[in-house]
């Protein structure tokens, strides 16, 4: 004891077995321990190490852990994460300590700047709490190195507190009691879907991916929709609005859609949202050439009918994403898919939730890549990044199981998700104006869910014909027939190169073609009702037709 007392060696490592009908889970909890305690820690170190020589080959849900303070050299993701376990600490003991912090959390949550309840701790690390304390004085009073917060502030300048909305109403931003309910500290990966849950008494376990939370806890991230000046793409942004830190860091949103003042201000014009009607044009195309062999955008565009086969090209309509959901007939392969946050994104079986972490995140960031050769042979890619809440994508069902965890967590309970059914999602996402004398009669498109900032350029090759009916008559610039008229078509191979996420999952893709019918049939209920064309693609449904836009 005395070599112990010493060396000052306080922390003891011991390892537990739940027996559960299910099997075995294994616990790893690292406690620091006075020296009082140590004579105790180690008979209950005998007594689980005799546990574990009775079973040492089963499968565990919860995988040990090291201690926190162990800071060995590390590159990339393996430093970083380090470094978001070390905040998670610090942050778990400073929402224990101040309710005036998780007011501030809580608050900053709800504005939901990029549209979902990331809180950046850039823009709130100088906001002053009781005693005129700030929010890193707080954190760096229980970070063992008073450096510490300035390196993790370095490495990782978009650090994000997230505040989840968990299954069954069990916490969220909007019911978060901050006078009464001090949350846990989770901190999730960039490799691994399993999160780290924490205390901040120091105990911690892993929770493995397939499990939400029955119990309050917010996550330590990075932040996937705000990109600091540090980044090699940032002055490639277009997004309009910046944002600048107390401590002279500007940011930039990855695409205006996380915007979420942009995003109030097009509510307010009423531009995001379409109207509950099938614009009258629209309707009026499907009247007049119905689904037969003529074709429906020939009177969207150039306003031309059987008895008027000349028509100027009008701007009034775009091409737009209305309507977006994942595939019906396989949910939980779909559900598998974007929610698998690593760089190795492949599915589990439909029947398996095994490798999801669903929760981490409220709001899914989907990109649509739009491929349409122009004639001159240049290439035309258009590609937009769009958020979706998850609560708007998916109807789940879940099965409550008590937490995989350990003391003082035992009594806690975790969500299994059991069934997932898709659901319509609403977009008014505008694209383009398909001007057939500029572009081609086809048009390629490709959807993926994003999961980090890494642009990669790939190249796609295409095969694309294009109409030659197109003439001067009367002084104007016309389309002179219907469809192709009688002029010869040209058809050409091209490539184009299109930027997708590195690590992000790709949920398949799908042709339009000029000719395809926006309506393809109609009903009466009370009133005349029209069914949208709607193209599978892979994982997913969409539906993109003219909108009036102006």
């Amino acid at each position: 004891m005395k070599n112990l007392s010493k060396f000052r060696i306080a922390a003891v490592l011991f390892t537990m077995k739940l027996f559960k009908s299910a099997g075995i889970l294994m616990i790893s909890v690292v406690k620091v321990l006075s020296r009082n305690t140590l004579r105790k820690a180690a008979l209950l170190t005998s007594v689980f190490a005799l546990m574990m020589s009775c079973s040492k080959d089963i499968n565990t849900d919860v995988q040990p852990l090291t201690s926190h303070n162990n800071s060995s050299a590390r590159v990339g993701e393996e430093e970083q994460q380090v470094l978001r376990e070390e905040f998670g600490f610090a942050l778990a003991k400073a929402l224990k300590e101040s309710e005036e912090l998780r007011i501030l959390i809580r608050k900053r949550a709800l504005e939901m700047i990029d549209e979902d309840t990331d809180v950046l701790f850039a823009l709130i690390r100088d906001e002053q709490l009781a005693g005129k304390v700030t929010v890193k004085d707080l954190i760096e009073k229980h970070l063992k190195n008073k450096d510490a917060l300035t390196k993790i502030e370095n490495e990782i300048p978009t650090l994000t507190i997230f505040v989840p909305e968990l299954p069954n109403n069990s916490f969220s931003a909007q019911t978060w009691d901050t006078e009464k309910v001090i949350p846990l500290v989770g901190v999730k990966s960039q490799k691994i879907n399993d999160v780290s849950i924490m205390d901040a008494e120091g105990n911690r376990a892993v929770l493995p991916s397939k499990y939400a939370p029955g119990f309050p806890v917010v996550i330590v991230k990075n932040s996937l929709r705000i990109v600091a000046d540090s980044h090699p793409e940032f002055t490639k942004m277009k997004s309009k609005s910046r944002l600048t830190s107390s401590n002279g860091k500007t940011f930039r949103f990855l695409h205006d859609n996380f915007d979420r003042k942009l995003n109030i201000d097009k509510k307010r014009r009423g531009r995001l949202y379409l109207s509950s009607s099938i614009e009258s044009k629209i309707a009026n195309a499907y009247n007049i050439f119905g689904v037969s062999n003529n074709w429906q955008r020939d009177h969207i565009y150039y306003d031309m009918t059987p008895t008027q086969d000349k028509g100027a090209f009008s701007f009034d309509f775009k091409e737009t994403l209305v309507s977006f959901r994942m595939t019906e007939l396989d949910p939980m392969g779909a559900f598998n898919l974007i929610n698998d946050s690593t760089n190795d994104p492949v599915p589990q079986p439909s029947q398996s939730t095994a490798q999801n972490t669903f929760w981490t995140g409220n709001s899914y960031s989907f990109r649509i890549n739009v491929i349409n050769q122009s004639k001159n042979g240049i290439g035309a890619a258009f590609s937009t990044l769009f958020p979706v809440p998850a609560h708007a994508l998916w109807e789940i069902q879940y099965e409550t199981v008590p937490f995989p965890g350990f003391w003082p967590w035992q009594h806690y309970n975790v969500y299994f998700p059991i069934s997932v059914s898709p659901k319509y999602v609403d977009l008014r996402e505008e694209l383009f104006n398909w001007n057939l004398a500029d572009y081609a009669s086809t048009v390629l498109i490709r959807f993926e869910e994003v999961d980090t900032q890494i642009n990669i350029e790939q190249t796609v090759t295409t095969t694309d014909t294009y109409a030659a009916n197109f003439g001067v008559d009367g002084g104007i610039f016309k389309k002179l027939g219907l469809k192709f008229g009688g002029s010869a078509t040209t058809t050409s191979v091209n490539t184009t190169k299109i930027s997708y996420q590195e690590g992000s999952d790709e949920i398949g893709s799908a042709t339009m073609n000029f000719a395809d019918a926006v309506i393809t049939d109609q009903y009466y209920i009370f009133d005349w009702r029209y069914n949208i064309r709607e193209y599978p693609c892979g994982y997913a449904r969409f539906v993109i037709r003219p909108v009036k836009v102006q």
